[in-house]
C-alpha cells in the first residue's frame, strides 16, 4: 500500500516538474526573443563636417543619410536610405532637416511608398525643423525620407538626420 501513494506523490511531482520546465523554456525564449528585437538607427545625411546642400532637384528625391551613428539590428540601409523593420513592433520615427540653398527644406517621410508625416520650413538659410511619430509598423514595412521637388537640403555633420527605434515588439 505504502509503493502506491509513493507512485501517486511520484507522478505528481514529475507532472508538477513538466509543467514548471515548460514554464521556464517559454520565459527563457520570451527573455531571448526581446533582446534578439533590439532595434534602433540613427543616421545623418553627410559624413563631411562642411556645409553641404543636397538638391534642389525637378523631382521628388529619396535622401540617403550615409553617416550612420546607430544601426543596432542593421535594419537602416546606408546605401538606398531605407529602414526595414525586422519585425512588427511599434517604432518612434524622428526626421531633421536645415534649410538649403532653395531657402526651404520639405521632407516626407514615406512608408511602402505612402507619405506618413512631413516638415516644411521657409524661415532663413540654416534654421532646421523637426517632427517624429510613433507607428505600428509589420515586419518588413519601409521607411524612407523624401525631398520635393524645388526644395534643398543643408547638412553640416548632423543637423539633417532621420531616426528610429523600437519601442516594444507587438
Amino acid at each position: 500500500m505504502m509503493s502506491g501513494w509513493f507512485l501517486v506523490v511520484l507522478v505528481v511531482c514529475d507532472t508538477d516538474l513538466q509543467v514548471l520546465l515548460q514554464q521556464l523554456m517559454t520565459r527563457v525564449e520570451k527573455l531571448e526573443r526581446e533582446r534578439y528585437y533590439q532595434v534602433a538607427f540613427s543616421a545623418s545625411l553627410m559624413t563631411t563636417t562642411d556645409w553641404t546642400s543636397v538638391g534642389p532637384f525637378n523631382t521628388v528625391t529619396t535622401l540617403v543619410f550615409r553617416n550612420v551613428m546607430t544601426n543596432i539590428g542593421n535594419a537602416y540601409n546606408s546605401i538606398t536610405g531605407i529602414f526595414t523593420a525586422p519585425l512588427k513592433g511599434l517604432y518612434y520615427i524622428r526626421m531633421t532637416g536645415s534649410v538649403g540653398n532653395s531657402g526651404s527644406v520639405d521632407i516626407s517621410l514615406r512608408k511602402n511608398g505612402r507619405s506618413m508625416f512631413g516638415i516644411y520650413n521657409t524661415n532663413e538659410k540654416y534654421s532646421s525643423s523637426s517632427n517624429g511619430m510613433t507607428m505600428v509598423l509589420e515586419a518588413g514595412d519601409q521607411l524612407w525620407v523624401t525631398l520635393w521637388s524645388g526644395n534643398s537640403i543643408f547638412d553640416q555633420g548632423q543637423l539633417s538626420t532621420f531616426s528610429g527605434f523600437l519601442i516594444c515588439p507587438m
